[in-house]
């Protein structure tokens, strides 16, 4: 699954170039032309899920990294208060941080940030 980064990366895209001058058989044929064709046209999003383990678009769950920007955190508690796992750490009025081996990725910190402090890679 490349969602997870669990491809080995640059083989994977070269064997779709290899392959692009072979002809497949009529009943796979279209299935094979849109996979050739996205691995082309987002090859670097690909790369960066199988070697960076980011998903540039910020979709894939299981690759998304939460963290809190220390120049815009005022401290609220926002985020802490709707956190249901309690991995986010920090006195009122100082700035907070995302204990990330606790994090579930849901997000819920960056929708409850008014700030724009919590920032996903």
């Amino acid at each position: 699954m490349v969602g997870a980064g669990n491809v080995s990366g640059y083989p994977m895209v070269l064997a779709f170039r290899i392959g692009a001058g072979c002809r497949p058989i009529e009943r796979g044929q279209h299935a094979v032309g849109f996979f050739e064709h996205a691995v082309v046209a987002f090859e670097s999003e690909y790369l960066a899920h199988i070697n960076d383990k980011k998903c540039p678009a910020g979709k894939c769950r299981d690759l998304l990294t939460f963290f809190i920007l220390p120049e815009k955190c005022i401290g609220c508690t926002l985020c802490a208060r709707r956190c249901p796992v309690n991995c986010i750490a920090g006195e009122r009025r100082a700035v907070h941080i995302i204990d990330s081996s606790k994090c579930i990725k849901c997000g819920e910190c960056y929708q409850a940030c008014k700030f724009g402090a919590v920032e996903r890679t």
